[in-house]
């Protein structure tokens, strides 16, 4: 029997140490949520990805998040946004974004990103709007599009994940490669 407790003692003493590391490095992996106000906070370093219906799913990178909790919104610096399913493909980046969840995100400054093999880039004043329950995107303000060697420049460019086309509005201009 003492030969028993012996075991039972190291193995306390080893579950107790395991438990400690766990909690360590569960608080060194967690992201630092600054408090602002008691209406906003911010996350440096900030990731999220959320699965959606039928194995779809986006990702959200940025490095800073400001949290809004009034609204349930938040903004981002230096971001990226990343949406796929089955069929699509959506990707934008931007100097800042804003984000409600499950509901949109749009895109500002320096817009760059693609829609399955069509990169787009915006102009000076674009953004870029996409509905992640209607599965609907729109880069207005400006946009030049390329899809292989050929390219579009139009004011406006508007695509949903259940149609085959892409619609281009405003002023266009098409160059087909020879």
């Amino acid at each position: 029997m003492g030969r028993n407790s012996k075991y039972l003692f190291y193995i306390a003493v080893l579950l107790l140490v395991a438990i400690f590391v766990g909690f360590v490095v569960y608080d060194i992996n967690r992201p630092e949520v600054t408090r602002k106000s008691s209406e906003t906070s911010y996350i440096e370093g900030f990731y999220l990805k959320s699965n959606l219906d039928n194995g779809s799913f986006y990702k959200i990178n940025a490095s800073k998040a400001y949290l809004f909790f009034e609204n349930e919104t938040v903004t981002f610096d230096n971001c990226s946004f990343y949406y796929e399913d089955q069929v699509k493909i959506v990707k934008g980046n931007g100097e800042r974004c804003l984000f409600k969840k499950d509901k949109y995100v749009t895109i500002e400054k320096g817009l760059e990103g693609f829609y399955n093999s069509i990169e787009f880039k915006g102009g000076k004043d674009s953004h870029f709007f996409y509905d992640l329950g209607k599965y609907e995107g729109l880069v207005d303000g400006g946009v030049f599009a390329r899809d292989g060697d050929n390219s579009i420049r139009s004011e406006k460019m508007r695509f949903n994940k259940n149609d085959i086309f892409v619609e281009f509005s405003g002023k266009v201009e098409v160059v087909y490669a020879k």
